[in-house]
Parts: structure tokens; C-alpha cells; sequence
């Protein structure tokens, strides 16, 4: 009898139970429970949930406004040690081949060999060297950054958001953002200068699950 049912009936009925469950977590979340101290942080090995992950960056423009992109694509590693902190670990992957700057043609054109060479460098990574906390919220997180075969070292802020145990997806996650800034002449991508600006700004918001 269920079967012979409307299509969209089964649609209705599967949206009423997807919203149900929202709400009930929704219901569930407390922001009390929310733990703000990296010293509540648990340890383990952590990996960027992409649905909650943004990296942004902005160039100046002619001296007249910022321009802002992203990449759509990138992944990031965390290995935290609260006892330990000097001994945690981040590394991170970006895919430059995503990049979007809201202007197709011109992503297409970004990505390539007067670029980011996608094809020949589809990737630019970074590896922490160390980190220093400065209180129980902010950190200086430094490392390596590579970017069309050229390694140059970069320091990050670090913000430390909040960590608790998810009430939709059950993992225990941690969120967190970041801010640096680089001159991309360093890595050999000084087309433009200074009609573009050489100092590249980035930010990084992201959640990241206990694996």
C-alpha cells in the first residue's frame, strides 16, 4: 500500500524526519558544554572537516580595494598532545586547481603557467616547525610553506575556538581559525607587482573531527 504512495509524499516524509533530527540536535547543543581552554583539548590525531572548512585570501588591488579568492579544496592534519604541546603537528594540502575567484574565466586563468602552474604544481603544502602558545586561546603556529617548488617559512596566528562532542554527527571536533601573511614574489609568483600587491593576505576557518 506504501508503495503505491506519491513520490512526493516519501520526499515530504523523509524532510519531516531530516528536520526532526536537526532540531533535536540543535535542541541538544549547549554552548556551556562548549570546552574554550586548549588545555581541554583531547589528544589525538584530528583531520579537517571539509564541510566546515574555508581558506580565504586577499591581494590589494591597484591601491584602490582588496580582491578576494579561496580554494575550494584543501585538507588539513592535526596531531595534538595537551601534555606536550611543543610536540603537536600540523600539515596542510591545498589543491590550487580549485582556486575561485568568482570570475570564472579568470580562475581558469589563475591556474595557469603564468600562475599557479596547476598542471605542473597541483599542489601547495605546509608543514609545522613549532608551535608557542601565548595564552589558552592563541598560538603562533610556525612552518614551511611550498608553493611552485619554492620553500619558504611562514608563521600563522592561531586561534583556538572551541572543542566538544558534536551533537549531529557524534565526533568530537574542534574549531578554530588562523590568519598569515606572505609575499608571493618568494615563491616565484611576482607577475603584476605592484599593480597587484606583492604581500598576500590568507585566513583559514575550519572544524576539525578526532579521527
Amino acid at each position: 500500500m506504501t508503495k503505491n504512495k506519491p513520490l512526493m509524499y516519501h520526499l515530504t516524509l523523509l524532510a519531516g524526519v531530516c528536520l526532526m533530527l536537526l532540531t533535536t540536535g540543535c535542541a541538544a547543543f549547549s554552548p556551556e558544554a562548549v570546552a574554550t581552554d586548549r588545555h581541554q583539548i583531547k589528544a589525538g590525531d584530528y583531520r579537517l572537516d571539509k564541510r566546515h572548512g574555508t581558506l580565504l585570501f586577499k591581494v590589494q588591488h591597484m591601491g584602490l580595494a582588496p580582491y578576494l579568492g579561496r580554494f575550494n579544496d584543501f585538507d588539513i592534519v592535526l596531531h595534538y598532545d595537551p601534555a606536550n604541546p611543543a610536540a603537536s603537528r600540523v600539515s596542510a594540502l591545498v589543491k590550487t586547481a580549485s582556486i575561485d575567484v568568482n570570475y570564472p574565466a579568470f580562475s581558469k586563468t589563475l591556474i595557469g603557467p603564468q600562475w599557479f602552474d596547476s598542471g605542473n604544481y597541483p599542489e601547495a603544502t605546509f608543514t609545522s616547525t613549532g608551535i608557542e602558545w601565548r595564552d589558552a586561546n592563541h598560538a603562533t603556529l610556525s612552518g614551511e610553506l611550498t608553493l611552485l617548488g619554492f620553500t619558504a617559512p611562514v608563521t600563522l596566528d592561531v586561534e583556538f575556538v572551541g572543542a566538544i562532542n558534536h551533537v549531529l554527527t557524534g565526533i568530537y571536533t574542534l574549531g578554530f581559525s588562523a590568519t598569515m601573511a606572505f609575499d608571493r614574489s618568494v615563491f616565484g609568483l611576482d607577475r603584476h607587482i605592484p599593480l597587484v600587491s606583492d604581500r598576500v593576505e590568507v585566513e583559514i576557518h575550519g572544524e576539525l573531527q578526532q579521527r
